[in-house]
């Protein structure tokens, strides 16, 4: 299988290079979680060929990369160990390589998938925050690389992991980062203290799935959508407490796994066999 991790990052730096200080990309579909680039000028003429800056052999993996003050943030697998890169976004030059053990037996069917990580980094003040495909949350200093606290939220309900192995990428709000953890009988959207890992609120018992979860205000309230094993959520930030639900189970093998995305009002939700739907929530 090839190397997911060499080919993105080769085609991403180079696009990247020419804004690399001002270019900011902190975790899975960017800033705002939407996949959008602000200020972005599509060029009148299209070149037939992008000229290669530099390559650099991460590893294997699904996840994005993410770029913070002129450097990339990559977190692949190489043999048994996940490994975090920081790469200089111009040059090319690795100012850090840092791994961990996590070994991961896949699933029936799934070998092909390989071994993760699924999900994408998220930057915070200083930290890297990264989800293993075992469900294991680890905070990185990102000049030095070192660790600065790691655990398993899920360990709680038995397995920490879905069945394909966690692909949720984690999402930050001021200072908590906040995911999905656990299995799909078993789980709870967590949000964590970024700073210590310590837990700060717990919403939940539903089993995980593969979405992740983002920011979005609605109704004049913060909150964070997420969509679990069997609903669809609207969570208040601060406190946790359950805001809205929208019944929307995994059924078979169809799983629940793109991100939604919220516009005009709406969450717009997409499922695997089960059509596109356009959702406004009610507050209760």
């Amino acid at each position: 299988m090839k190397t997911l991790g060499l080919l993105f990052s080769c085609i991403v730096m180079s696009s990247f290079h020419a804004r690399a200080a001002d270019d900011f990309w902190p975790g899975w579909l960017g800033p705002e979680r939407n996949g959008r680039v602000k200020g972005f000028q599509s060029p009148r003429d299209w070149p037939a060929t992008l000229n290669k800056k530099w390559s650099v052999e991460v590893g294997s993996g699904y996840g994005s990369p993410v770029v913070v003050d002129g450097k990339a943030f990559v977190h692949a697998r190489k043999g048994e160990d996940e490994v975090v890169h920081c790469i200089d976004l111009v040059t090319g030059k690795v100012h850090w390589s840092k791994g961990s053990p996590a070994p991961f037996k896949m699933g029936g069917g799934s070998e092909r998938h390989g071994k993760g990580p699924k999900a994408s980094p998220v930057y915070s003040d200083g930290r890297l925050l990264t989800m293993s495909i075992s469900g294991i949350m680890t905070a990185w200093d990102a000049v030095t690389g070192k660790v600065i606290w790691r655990k398993a939220p899920g360990k709680g309900f038995g397995k920490t992991h879905a069945y394909w192995g966690a692909s949720n990428s984690p999402v930050v709000v001021g200072k908590k980062v906040i995911n999905l953890f656990g299995n799909e009988e078993k789980g709870a959207l967590m949000a964590l203290d970024v700073a210590t890992g310590e837990i700060v609120w717990s919403m939940g018992k539903d089993g995980t799935c593969y979405s992740s979860p983002f920011m979005a205000e609605i109704g004049g309230v913060r909150q964070i959508v997420a969509w679990n094993h069997r609903a669809l959520v609207g969570v208040e930030i601060e406190s946790g407490r359950l805001l809205w639900e929208f019944p929307f189970p995994h059924k078979t093998h169809n799983q629940n796994m793109p991100t939604p995305v919220f516009h005009g009002g709406k969450i717009l939700l997409g499922a695997e066999n089960r059509g596109f739907h356009a959702i406004t929530p009610r507050l209760k």
